[in-house]
């Protein structure tokens, strides 16, 4: 457009340079009515140009995600709008090439009405002032504001009836885009490391609290990111090594001696081991159970204490093993490494890995508690004896100072 505006500029300074024309003869040579309809037309141009400009900025740059967003959770003139524009987007070459059309018409006649009514310097230089500010500049800026969507859905009827006024010549243009660029321009999805990322944007701001709605809270962000790397972590990196486990066998009379100290362990559920191979578990022991239990039987007498184990492969991922745990079957399961148990691992490690953080009962508070209160009282006695050490030292530098004053 810009290039046949400056030929037709270069035209204009070379014929006025070789043939200067007045203009008071050329206005005398048009009627009122001629200017009058020439003045309309050109305004007419300039409108058509400008819509369709802001038009192929504006319904071209509108995400089809937003609008599939807007679809599921929007309010209802929201999703009014979403079901009108998608298949408008669908058809993305087809209406890019009817707007660029519809542009190019109302932008190469403007000059040729223009040139009608002035010398040809003077038309090409207003059609340049028209073209880039009311054709281009405000068009885009307006449709693509904050209204973008809104202006894109009422303006749906002007793009449908530029279709079929220029079907003839756009679908065979846009049919061969879609041959040599494809046809697919459905909404392309986010992978887990975008979809992260775009969530650790959303963090909430100091003065604009999650609470209030503005954004996500890092403690959400962590949790999400978590949940999205579940499908990446394996279960080896989070179990615990049988070896390290708390097991028992199920020729384990339960006595009052014996309960209690599987009581004492803190656990709610507990493996059990067969009695002849300390290595092949044969089930999970519910302790709460053991209230019920009679003390003169083993547990392999009261088979209501056990419960079937769910076994996972050591390979597996925390998402496979949290599949698991939602049927309901346990919380607890066994870590096969090939026919051979490797380690447990629980419900609260899967959480743990979405949370990235250690969940923490009232026996894990009680230890801290414990060993924090061992560390404080250590550090008191230390610096009670350096404090005794520097005491003693003064004490000897002030008697060593006394002894030599007296022995002046």
């Amino acid at each position: 457009m810009f290039y046949t505006l400056l030929t037709i500029l270069y035209d204009g300074l070379k014929e006025s340079t070789q043939n200067p024309i007045d203009n008071d003869d050329l206005l005398e040579e048009m009627t009122w009515e001629q200017y009058a309809m020439n003045s309309f037309v050109a305004v007419l141009c300039v409108l058509t140009g400008g819509l369709v400009s802001g038009l192929t900025v504006g319904v071209m740059g509108i995400d089809e995600i937003d609008l599939l967003l807007k679809l599921e959770v929007g309010k209802e003139d929201e999703k009014q709008q979403a079901r009108q524009l998608i298949p408008l987007i669908n058809q993305h070459h087809l209406v890019l090439v009817t707007l660029l059309l519809a542009n190019a018409i109302a932008m190469e006649a403007l000059p040729l009405v223009l040139d009608e009514m002035f010398d040809k310097i003077i038309s090409v230089l207003l059609s340049i002032v028209f073209c880039v500010i009311f054709g281009e500049i405000i068009p885009q800026a307006f449709c693509t504001g904050p209204d973008q969507i809104k202006i894109a859905c009422r303006m749906v009827p002007v793009i449908k009836i530029l279709i079929i006024l220029l079907f003839p010549l756009g679908y065979p243009i846009s049919k061969f885009l879609d041959l040599i660029f494809g046809n697919d321009h459905s909404a392309h999805k986010l992978n887990n490391e975008d979809i992260k990322t775009l969530i650790a944007l959303h963090q909430s701001e100091p003065e604009s609290p999650a609470k209030e709605g503005h954004g996500l809270a890092p403690s959400q962000i962590r949790m999400i990111h978590g949940a999205i790397d579940l499908y990446k972590k394996i279960v080896k990196d989070y179990m615990i090594p049988l070896e390290k486990a708390y097991c028992v066998s199920n020729d384990l009379m339960l006595s009052r001696k014996a309960v209690k100290g599987i009581m004492k362990q803190g656990y709610s559920r507990i493996p059990i081991f067969k009695a002849e191979n300390n290595h092949e578990i044969i089930g999970i022991l519910l302790t709460k159970k053991l209230l019920c239990a009679d003390n003169q039987k083993t547990i392999a007498d009261e088979p209501y204490l056990m419960k079937q184990p769910i076994k996972v492969r050591i390979n597996d991922t925390m998402m496979d093993l949290l599949g698991l745990f939602l049927a309901g079957k346990s919380h607890m399961a066994i870590v096969m490494d090939g026919v051979v148990p490797a380690g447990l691992i629980t419900l609260e490690d899967v959480m743990e890995a979405i949370l990235k953080e250690e969940i923490l009962d009232e026996e894990d508070h009680d230890e801290i508690i414990k060993v924090v209160a061992e560390a404080f009282v250590k550090s008191r006695e230390k610096r009670g004896n350096l404090l005794q050490k520097v005491v003693k030292g003064r004490r000897r530098s002030f008697s060593k100072v006394h002894l030599r004053i007296k022995s002046l």
